[in-house]
């Protein structure tokens, strides 16, 4: 039997043609291996900033919040940590994806990365899941990045990136040299000659290749320096 007509089987199909018509209007140009290379070098140099503010904090410095509402040091740090992980995650999904052939775009929800923007709550942004895609049409990359380097519009991370209250400034330390290790891991050996053809599509995020995700989580990481320098300079700093 058919599916009766209705307002939610109607909006489903419209989400569907504008998915696909929006894919097809942005998906970016495709990236080679030397692009890559350059992507992966810029995370390392933000990362490599990342640890030489951590470098020589006491732990009292690395807990020190300027405001009860304003990340530490430390929750900065895992924060990014977090995101690392989850962006490692949906790079090895788009590699196994190239190697299977086919399909050339893994399409995420707010429901698999529930960010949010503005003092939007989580829970209504999936009613905003068209309108950005829309948006996404009309926002060039750089300008992407942009949004993400400076912190202009206030955002929600996604709840896996929630740090905790207090990790060990040791233990960050180090994890920050072994995620980028396993990061870049991802990178050796054969890789996919289709590669550079498969995009990641959020919301929020637009449609991006391994190049352009790379590009954003690098501008998320200076924007985050930027975070961990104001409490650094807070006059109440531990010394």
């Amino acid at each position: 039997m058919s599916e009766p007509f209705s307002l939610a089987s109607a909006g489903r199909a419209l989400d569907g043609a504008l998915s696909r018509l929006v894919h097809g209007l942005v998906t970016p140009p495709q990236q080679s291996a030397e692009d890559r290379a350059a992507a992966i070098h810029e995370y390392r140099l933000a990362r490599e900033q990342t640890i030489s503010i951590i470098l020589d904090l006491t732990q009292a410095q690395a807990d020190f919040k300027s405001e009860p509402d304003v990340w530490s040091i430390s929750q900065n740090v895992e924060h990014l940590l977090l995101t690392e992980d989850l962006y490692r995650a949906q790079i090895q999904k788009m590699i196994a994806l190239a190697k299977t052939g086919g399909a050339t775009d893994i399409e995420l929800t707010f429901r698999d990365i529930n960010t949010s923007v503005a003092y939007i709550p989580r829970e209504i942004m999936p009613l905003l899941t068209v309108p950005l895609k829309v948006f996404n049409m009309f926002v060039p990359q750089a300008v992407r990045e942009t949004m993400f380097r400076v912190p202009l519009i206030p955002a929600i991370n996604p709840s896996v990136s929630d740090p905790a209250h207090s990790q060990p400034i040791a233990e960050l330390l180090h994890r920050c040299t072994s995620s980028l290790a396993a990061t870049e891991a991802v990178f050796r050996g054969d890789l996919p000659t289709n590669l550079g053809t498969v995009t990641l599509t959020h919301p929020i995020l637009g449609t991006n290749n391994i190049v352009q995700i790379f590009g954003i989580i690098t501008a998320h990481e200076q924007r985050h320096h930027g975070q961990m320098n104001r409490v650094l300079q807070n006059p109440r700093f531990p010394r």
